[in-house]
């Protein structure tokens, strides 16, 4: 029997856009892909590629460009030019040629794309292309329906919430069913006065009147035996179900202090992620500087060596705070951070701005973007800690 090492998820339920510079190729790139998802997109003409994306929201975007540097440009536009790209839950799939196989695999290990696929020639590993569209389809899946631990602490709140109205609820009920029971009783003596009283009438005692019944003896039984047998068994009978009733409250509010109790203990054991921050610098001498200041402080360090590593990494995980390199190989980091603070979900990230320049044409063109700040290099251990301390957001009791 097969068991699988992962939370099942239908891919075949997933969207792919399929994007490309070449009309052959995507026709029959969707060709090859639209039998296995529910919905399969095009995106050949550029001035269209925002749109494209924000109709179909995918979960996996194809890259199907002439080489690596156009896949990169695809993905830098579309992110700096569309509202949701960079929030959407999606995975990225590059294709290449056998020359760019080693690049590919050095991008995917940077965090710039998440898969790649020897596409070209396709004879090569025809299969490969699907099974990396599968299994991004079901990451991205499969993510998407895990609760986090906020949900689940609020869930948790929620039935706290629950169980204190029922308790309420069930205190009531308590007063009500005393008040019922008494009422009940105070029923059963009217009802057997009622009885008394009917036999009196139609049969009075000696010399009151006269009987309307032939035998008096068998009357007076079976009333004798309807007050004492058949009311009294009825009302029981009444009770007991109204006890029945009105204990299921207290039964359901039991059953609901479980279930929280199980929600407050999942809670408490849902990974809390510790405060990131993103580092984008493309000087190793830097990186390590960087690193072994930070590292003692507890803060979670993800070095991006450019702004398509970056922008991928966004794709993953919201950081606490970005430290962000002006000068960087792919794209102007000024430009790169008013992406990023312009960006919904990212709204509150401070971004602190890393420059060798200190011109204030430079430093206010950082500010403009939604910098928060930023440190000239070369700048000292104290100096680095004091900026971080200041603009990193303290973390969560």
């Amino acid at each position: 029997m097969f068991f699988p090492s992962r939370a099942f998820a239908p891919a075949s339920e997933a969207k792919v856009l399929v994007a490309s510079d070449d009309g052959a190729d995507l026709e029959q790139l969707v060709d090859h892909l639209k039998h296995d998802y529910r919905e399969v997109g095009r995106s050949l003409d550029p001035n269209r590629a925002v749109a494209e994306f924000e109709r179909l929201l995918p979960q996996v975007i194809v890259l199907a460009f002439e080489n690596i540097r156009k896949s990169d440009g695809y993905l830098l536009s579309l992110y700096r030019h569309s509202k949701v790209a960079s929030s959407h839950p999606h995975r990225t799939v590059l294709l290449c040629t056998q020359a760019d196989v080693r690049d590919a695999y050095e991008l995917c290990r940077k965090g710039c794309y998440d898969d790649y696929a020897l596409y070209w020639p396709m004879a090569q590993d025809g299969l490969r292309l699907s099974m990396s569209v599968w299994n991004a389809a079901r990451e991205v899946l499969v993510e998407a329906r895990k609760p986090s631990a906020h949900q689940l602490e609020v869930h948790a709140e929620q039935l706290d919430e629950a169980q204190a109205f029922l308790s309420r609820e069930i205190a009531g009920a308590a007063e009500f069913q005393d008040t019922a029971t008494a009422a009940l009783d105070q029923v059963e003596d009217a009802v057997g006065a009622a009885i008394d009283g009917f036999g009196r009438r139609v049969d009075p005692p000696s010399g009151s009147g006269k009987s309307m019944v032939r035998d008096p003896a068998a009357f007076h039984g079976e009333l004798d035996r309807l007050k004492r047998e058949d009311i009294p068994n009825a009302f029981r009978a009444a009770a007991g179900l109204f006890r029945q009733a009105a204990a299921w409250p207290g039964q359901a509010g039991r059953r609901l202090q479980s279930v929280a109790v199980q929600a407050h203990t999942l809670a408490k054991a849902a990974p809390h992620p510790r405060r990131m921050l993103m580092v984008v610098e493309d000087d190793p001498v830097q990186q390590e500087l960087i690193a072994g200041v930070l590292e003692p402080t507890g803060v979670e360090i993800v070095m991006l060596p450019d702004g398509a590593s970056l922008l991928g990494a966004l794709r993953r995980a919201k950081p606490t705070m970005i430290l962000m390199d002006i000068n960087l190989p792919d794209v102007d980091g000024v430009a790169l951070t008013r992406i990023i603070t312009g960006l919904p979900r990212l709204a509150g990230v401070p971004v602190l701005m890393l420059t060798g320049e200190a011109s204030k044409e430079s430093l206010a063109k950082s500010i403009e973007a939604g910098a928060v700040g930023y440190i000239v290099k070369p700048f000292t251990p104290v100096t680095l800690l004091r900026n971080i301390d200041r603009y990193l957001p303290k973390a969560a009791s």
